[in-house]
């Protein structure tokens, strides 16, 4: 029986050390933009990035969707489904045997200077179509809101943590670091 649930891809014994994760800043601005919540992507979503590390480094205009194939379950294939249907779906690979998939997708031209603004850290400046995609299914304790419109509260929190005043006007959250953003696949090796 067990052996069985191994050859339907049900349970699969892992290498990859999920323990390492925290939500990209590409995970939380940009993969909104193609129209599914955070949810949609549960349980199999490991992150978003901006490129690979290993592949190209960084690649303007694309995000890549790391997901989890540990569970290949009528969910799974539906969400597989839904990114390769993309507009701008543009390859996929695998990694770790397979125990992952990294979808490779083209920001949509409607959200092109919402991208720019992200790798400049512009986030109070993404257009309101742009803001509604990334606001949507959010909880109501998110900071999100307060990142678009420099909230007072978030300027003190980050005043407050790092003992420096922030300048009247500028933005609440800090800009990207690209090496944070990009995938590495050596980085969810499990040291056993």
């Amino acid at each position: 029986m067990e052996q069985e649930k191994e050859q339907k891809g049900i349970s699969k014994p892992s290498l990859i050390d999920f323990t390492v994760l925290k939500a990209t800043k590409t995970t939380d601005f940009l993969l909104p933009l193609f129209g599914f919540t955070k949810k949609y992507y549960e349980p199999f979503l490991i992150n978003a990035f901006i490129g690979d590390y290993d592949v190209d480094g960084f690649d303007s205009g694309r995000v890549y969707i790391a997901v989890s194939n540990l569970d290949m379950s009528t969910k799974h294939m539906r969400m597989e489904d839904g990114l390769k249907n993309l507009p701008g779906f543009v390859d996929m690979y695998d990694v770790h045997d397979g125990q992952i998939s990294v979808y490779i997708v083209e920001i949509p031209e409607k959200f092109m200077s919402d991208y720019t603004l992200f790798l400049a850290g512009s986030y109070s400046k993404f257009s309101q179509e742009a803001q509604v995609a990334i606001l949507k299914g959010r909880s109501e304790k998110s900071s999100m809101p307060l990142i678009f419109t420099k909230g007072e509260a978030l300027k003190k929190y980050w005043e407050e943590r790092s003992g420096a005043e922030i300048p009247r006007g500028a933005e609440v959250w800090p800009i990207i670091t690209i090496e944070q953003e990009l995938f590495y696949k050596e980085k969810f090796i499990k040291n056993t």
